[in-house]
């Protein structure tokens, strides 16, 4: 679990398999930050910034204000991790 970093520039930060669970990161640059197997459930991650965050395999599963959009601006973003609903809405497959 991690502290709130609303409004944070975490921009071109590296964050492979960080520990992000149930973190605030509303309006958060993320931009160009790798996130590539992030734990990021639950987290509120509304108008953050994903621009070319690098998100393979990250766990997005639960989170707040994240909208197709946002995660389509990502690079990898297929290969994350999303609730089934919101995996419909992104136009991928059910998880095996």
């Amino acid at each position: 679990m991690c502290s709130h970093l609303k409004e944070a520039d975490l921009g071109g930060a590296q964050m492979g398999r960080a520990c992000l669970r149930l973190c605030d990161l509303e309006k958060a640059n993320l931009g160009n930050a790798c996130l590539e197997e992030a734990d990021l459930v639950r987290s509120n991650l509304e108008r953050a910034s994903l621009s070319g965050a690098g998100l393979y395999d990250a766990d997005l599963e639960g989170t707040i204000g994240l909208t197709v959009q946002q995660v389509k601006s990502a690079n990898n973003w297929e290969l994350a991790h999303y609730d089934p609903e919101f995996r419909r809405r992104l136009g991928l497959p059910d998880e095996q």
